[in-house]
């Protein structure tokens, strides 16, 4: 039976990788003066705003989700289901903190 203390051991540890990928990333993709600079790309193409393009994006690893562990198909990038958990909660982070932004909230 599953214990909450294993479960909170897992959010522990997730939280500690996605910290260090979303760190790893955002010097790939965006500025330190704005963290949500490739994001915003695409409301200056004038396709969406910053926070669709990222409710596209978890759409995405969520359709992935689906194929790795409903339909249990064979991944054909080197992207695990830990992987792509990881991406859905750091998008999450990330579509909080636009929110932040955009409604001049302080971040906590």
């Amino acid at each position: 039976m599953a214990k909450i203390s294993e479960r909170l051991k897992i959010l522990e540890g997730l939280c500690e990788e996605e910290r260090a990928i979303m760190e790893r990333k955002a010097s790939d993709y965006a500025t330190e003066d704005d963290c949500n600079k490739n994001l915003k790309a695409c409301e200056a193409f004038g396709v969406a705003s910053a926070e669709q393009g990222v409710l596209v994006r978890v759409s995405d690893k969520l359709c992935r989700l689906g194929n790795l562990m409903v339909r249990r198909q064979e991944a054909r990038v080197e992207e695990s289901v830990k992987d792509t958990i990881m991406d859905i909660r750091n998008y999450m982070a990330i579509l909080y903190h636009l929110w932040l932004e955009k409604n001049s909230k302080s971040v906590p």
